[in-house]
C-alpha cells in the first residue's frame, strides 16, 4: 500500500477501509499479472502502477459528488476503460456508486470483469460499446489517454444530461487541446474548468472538468 493512496483519499473527505486497501493493492496485482497475456497497460512496474494507476485515479475522488440519500447510488460512466483504471479503482474507493466500464474491445472488458470478481469488486458492470453508441446518461463520465478532448466531446456528451460531468484526465498539452476544442464545446453546451493536480509525483496532471449546461 502506497501512503499516497490515503493522503488522496482523505483530500476529498474519504476513508479508504482496510479492506478497500487491500482492494486496491489486489487490483494492481492481478492488472499486472493479465497483463503478461494480453496488452491492458503500459505501466507495468508495480511502484509505477501504485502511483500511475490508483494514485492517479484518485485524484479525480474531489469531483465526484456524493450520494443524496442511502437508497442513491452516483452513476459513473469509464469510457475507453482498457484495464479499469480510472473506473475501477473508482469503484473501489466509491462503494456508494455504480462504475460502468465502457470499451469498444470485449475481450479487455472480459479481463477487467474478471479481475473485478477476484478482487471483490461489486458495484460495476460492463458494456461493450463505443461510447458514442451508448444511450444512456451518467451523473460522472471519466477518460483517460482515449483521445484528443475534440473528438472525446463529440463521443461523449451524449452521456451528460444537464449539470452531469466529463471528467478528462490529461497532461501538459491540456491547453491545447482545449484551445482546438472551442468551437465543440460550445455547440455540445459544455463549460470547462482545468484543474491541475498539484501532486509531485504526478507532474503534469490535469483533470479537464467539463459540465453540461441546460
Amino acid at each position: 500500500m502506497n501512503p499516497l493512496w490515503t493522503e488522496l483519499a482523505a483530500a476529498a473527505d474519504v476513508t479508504l477501509s482496510e479492506e478497500q486497501i487491500g482492494q486496491l493493492d489486489a487490483y494492481i496485482t492481478r492488472l499486472i499479472e493479465k497483463n503478461e497475456v494480453m496488452n491492458l497497460t503500459r505501466i507495468t512496474d508495480r511502484a509505477d502502477a501504485e502511483i500511475k494507476h490508483i494514485a492517479d485515479a484518485l485524484t479525480l475522488l474531489p469531483y465526484i459528488p456524493k450520494a443524496a440519500g442511502r437508497r442513491s447510488l452516483i452513476q459513473i460512466a469509464d469510457v475507453g476503460t482498457g484495464g479499469g483504471v480510472p473506473g475501477a479503482i473508482l469503484a473501489i474507493a466509491r462503494p456508494d456508486t455504480i462504475v460502468t466500464l465502457i470499451d469498444a474491445t470485449n475481450k479487455k472488458l472480459d479481463a477487467v470483469a474478471d479481475i473485478c470478481q477476484s478482487v471483490g469488486v461489486k458495484n460495476v458492470r460492463m458494456i461493450h460499446s463505443r461510447a458514442a453508441d451508448v444511450q444512456l446518461t451518467f451523473d460522472v463520465v471519466t477518460a483517460r489517454a482515449v483521445g484528443a478532448l475534440k473528438p472525446l466531446v463529440e463521443w461523449c456528451h451524449g452521456l451528460l444530461k444537464p449539470g452531469n460531468v466529463l471528467l478528462a484526465m490529461k497532461g501538459p498539452k491540456a491547453a491545447e487541446e482545449l484551445a482546438e476544442a472551442e468551437r465543440t464545446l460550445r455547440l455540445r453546451r459544455l463549460g470547462a474548468e482545468v484543474i491541475e493536480v498539484n501532486q509531485p509525483l504526478l507532474p503534469g496532471h490535469v483533470i479537464v472538468k467539463l459540465t453540461k449546461r441546460p
